[in-house]
């Protein structure tokens, strides 16, 4: 309707002049059909909500603070809390810690170098085996 009162601006103007018709008319699109108020109080207030409530507290103050800055903070304090306990102030007993050390990363290297040679022998000797295999 709108489209055909544009484009022929007599008609509208005529329709406008009727005393029934342009009353009416009039009338109707002069009130308030509260599209904004719907569109504000349904959904944009409640997307700011939602979003408010997932992204900032949950996400923001949840999960990046306790990844991030603030639990980086909290596990290194507690952590140094556990070294001041094992500082004595003896030299046995550092001397002790260091021969842990030593000992803990030479068996760790020795397992790492084992499961390396076993994969490499494993793949060694599969290649002649699959060759035999597709020749015979």
């Amino acid at each position: 309707m709108a489209l055909i009162l544009y484009e022929n601006p007599e008609w509208s103007h005529r329709l406008y002049q009727s005393k029934v018709v342009g009353k009416d008319l009039y009338k109707y699109r002069v009130k308030k059909w509260y599209f904004d108020k719907v569109y504000t109080e349904g959904i944009a207030v409640y997307t700011r909500k939602t979003g408010y409530e997932v992204t900032y507290q949950r996400i923001d103050r949840g999960v990046i603070e306790r990844l991030g800055p603030s639990g980086l903070t909290a596990f290194i304090f507690k952590q140094g809390t556990h070294t001041v306990a094992l500082q004595t102030g003896e030299i046995s007993h550092y001397t002790a810690w260091m021969v842990y050390g030593m000992l803990g990363i030479r068996r760790t290297w020795r397992r790492v170098r084992r499961k390396l040679t076993t994969r490499m022998h494993a793949r060694m000797y599969r290649a002649p085996r699959r060759i035999l295999a597709m020749v015979i």
